[in-house]
């Protein structure tokens, strides 16, 4: 039992008429059935433009916790402590990963 692959070539060459139709149908049905469903979901943003003089980002989060007292020293700890929960979960997926059936 051997595939010939021109002979299979061939057959779907011929019949690409036949497949372009059904695909074309599916496609406009698809298509039709996505229009046709509700709009469940929806997302509203409010864009505003960056005041005079403020900081974006990072060093707009950095200078509002500024005065609240939490020193450079407590922010690195929480970030230390951030990176190694990080790593333990890293290690546990490798773990769980390779205890995966193939």
């Amino acid at each position: 039992d051997e595939i010939d692959l021109k002979e299979l070539f061939l057959v779907l060459w011929n019949g690409k008429l036949v497949v372009t139709l059904i695909t074309g149908f599916a496609a406009v049905c698809a298509v039709l059935f996505a229009l046709w469903l509700p709009n469940i979901y929806e997302s509203k943003a409010l864009l505003a433009p960056k005041g005079e003089g403020g900081a974006g980002g990072l060093a707009g989060l950095a200078r509002q916790y500024g005065g609240l007292g939490i020193s450079k020293t407590c922010l690195a700890m929480h970030l230390e402590v951030l990176l190694y929960c990080a790593a333990q979960f890293a290690l546990q997926l490798v773990i769980a990963v390779d205890k995966l059936p193939p």
